[in-house]
């Protein structure tokens, strides 16, 4: 599978927020769960430049946010289309979107936070390099729950 990526555009950040939904226990990741999430993706002032769109064949099948922390580190947060988790596209995703970032920014050091419970994505972030740093607990969806933080040196 081979990614494009594109400068997220006010209708596809709209698409992603209000109709990506995800099945049982991932419906965690359902923008709409979190307010501020929310409030952040369909706000093109607030999403700034910091978010990216990812197509495959003309079809919208992922986004990824990245913040630059210093000059060589980035903290990245990634999300699939619902109909493409689970089928094993996550690594080739997780691997493109660090080389897309390293084209433009030169940055070769990534952080990123998971849900502790989503087992599914941390095993793709072990197999793409990634190492647990730390867990810690995180006010989001209305509750706290606890989170991984992984880096990939």
């Amino acid at each position: 599978m081979i990614f494009s990526f594109q400068q997220m555009l006010q209708e596809e950040a709209e698409e992603i927020a209000n109709e990506w939904k995800y099945s049982g226990i991932y419906s965690f990741y359902d923008i709409t769960t979190d307010e501020k999430d929310y409030a952040e993706l369909v706000n093109q002032t607030k999403r700034s430049n910091n978010y990216f769109s990812c197509y495959v064949d003309n079809e919208l099948v992922a986004y990824y946010s990245v913040d630059i922390v210093d000059e060589n580190k980035a903290e990245i947060g990634l999300g699939l289309r619902p109909e493409f988790t689970g089928r094993g596209y996550g690594l080739n995703f997780v691997n493109e979107v660090m080389i897309h970032i390293t084209s433009w920014s030169g940055v070769t050091n990534f952080m990123l936070s998971v849900a502790l419970f989503n087992q599914r994505a941390i095993k793709v972030y072990k197999k793409a390099g990634f190492s647990e740093v730390e867990v810690y607990m995180q006010n989001t969806n209305g509750n706290t729950y606890e989170f991984i933080r992984m880096i990939k040196n």
